[in-house]
């Protein structure tokens, strides 16, 4: 599907077909929805909400999917999760992880399986990736809603908004290098 296509059928179906599509692909249907907010098509407020649902439901699946395959995955696939996220170091380090991965995408999904197979309780894991998520969603809204008005006035509020974005997420991320590499740790040592 083109971009487009997408927003055409966004506009068509709203808020509805929003969420399971931003379940499978946060952010590109984010940012098509926020550029349909910007021409007053959707409710901004409803498009940050729906999509920061969706990423939340998403990766509760998939902690779920590695709480229940936990000891029923093929012993070979099993060790190479663990050589690649420690679950006991995952465990012991779950906010440091989870916010770094889904901030800086590094990992992803094999990160949010672990967890589950980690046994990391269910609210620290959501309200982890909640801290994460919010900015990530503002950020993504503000870039939609940029691209939604294409940039064509030379109003001041847009480019003051990517502006602080783009501070606010430099910010997270000297923040995260200052609190230490949690996949630095977490990686196993190359040398034999």
């Amino acid at each position: 599907m083109t971009p487009a296509s997408v927003m055409a059928v966004l506009s068509t179906h709203g808020l509805w077909l929003l969420a399971p599509a931003a379940l499978v692909e946060g952010p590109f249907a984010t940012l098509a929805a926020d550029a349909l907010a910007a021409g007053g098509t959707l409710p901004l407020g409803g498009v940050i909400l729906v999509a920061t649902l969706a990423d939340l439901a998403g990766d509760a699946l998939l902690w779920g999917a590695g709480r229940a395959l936990r000891h029923r995955l093929p012993r070979g696939l099993s060790r190479r999760i663990n050589r690649t996220v420690p679950l006991a170091d995952l465990r012991r380090n779950a906010g440091r992880v989870l916010v770094y991965d889904k901030l800086t995408h590094s990992i992803g999904a094999l990160v949010l399986l672990a967890s589950g197979m980690a046994r990391v309780p269910l609210l620290p894991f959501l309200g982890f990736n909640l801290a994460a998520t919010l900015p990530k969603a503002a950020i993504l809204a503000l870039l939609g809603y940029a691209f939604g008005t294409g940039l064509r006035d030379s109003d001041w509020l847009v480019p003051l908004g990517l502006a602080l974005c783009a501070l606010t997420l430099g910010f997270a991320l000297l923040w995260l290098r200052k609190q230490g590499k949690p996949h630095a740790r977490l990686m196993p040592d190359p040398r034999p």
